[in-house]
């Protein structure tokens, strides 16, 4: 999961809404700035504290910043789940193909005697042109479903 880009969009996605929380919680607190002058004359110092406490968009900001985090870590459960769910499908569809492609290659080795005999068959007049036709396209058929299923587990991998 940690290598897949989703997953790691999703978690800088939490890790920024964390950050933009932290910004918007400390704007909350009083700011205290330190002023300072010189001049020929005079030289002044100032420290100035500016607190505000009637600003209700800054706590409901905050709220905000809060669900945001909390339906980002949720996206993130849902990549992960997700991811997850892929593998578990990938790992099933490629031991169903496995054991298709065995089964395939099996039938595909008869198929081909059968298309040897038919041929024999065909050549003392015991077999028609349609019957070993048949037997070909049975025998094209299987190599076909063959090649799908290895590409399907190709798509699995």
């Amino acid at each position: 999961q940690k290598g897949n880009p989703s997953w790691l969009a999703s978690q800088a996605d939490v890790e920024s809404k964390k950050a933009a929380l932290k910004a918007q919680e400390l704007a909350r607190y009083p700011r205290v700035d330190l002023t300072g002058s010189v001049t020929r004359d005079d030289q002044q110092i100032g420290v100035n504290l500016s607190w505000d406490l009637f600003n209700r968009n800054a706590s409901y900001g905050v709220t905000e910043k809060a669900a945001q985090i909390v339906a980002a870590t949720g996206r993130l459960d849902s990549v992960a789940r997700m991811i997850d769910e892929t593998v578990r499908l990938s790992l099933i569809t490629v031991r169903q193909s496995r054991g298709e492609m065995e089964t395939l290659r099996r039938q595909e080795q008869a198929s081909a005697r059968v298309v040897d005999f038919y041929r024999l068959q065909f050549q003392v007049a015991r077999k028609t042109l349609i019957e070993l036709l048949n037997a070909e396209n049975e025998l094209y058929s299987v190599g076909l479903s063959r090649v799908q299923t290895e590409d399907q587990m190709l798509h699995g991998m």
